[in-house]
């Protein structure tokens, strides 16, 4: 564990005070979580661009075959 000194206003202290009581925690354990969560929500977020650059880039691959496209063959009307 390591400390982390925070300055934060008066008032936004007293209220994040009141609600640990109510959820029967601390203020320290409540920033806490909310930075694990912060840091655990971009390394979802990064995995699940990943995941989705991956799987497009296979798709398109398996589905252009040898084949090159042009402009005017893919806005082509009919």
């Amino acid at each position: 564990m390591a400390n982390l000194t925070v300055t934060i206003e008066a008032e936004t202290l007293k209220q994040a005070r009141i609600e640990a009581l109510e959820r029967d925690t601390s203020v320290n354990q409540m920033v806490g979580e909310y930075l694990k969560s912060c840091v655990s929500t971009r390394a979802e977020r990064l995995q699940a661009l990943a995941d989705l650059e991956t799987m497009s880039n296979d798709k398109a691959m398996r589905h252009s075959g040898k084949r090159r496209y042009v402009r005017e063959d893919l806005y082509l009307r009919y």
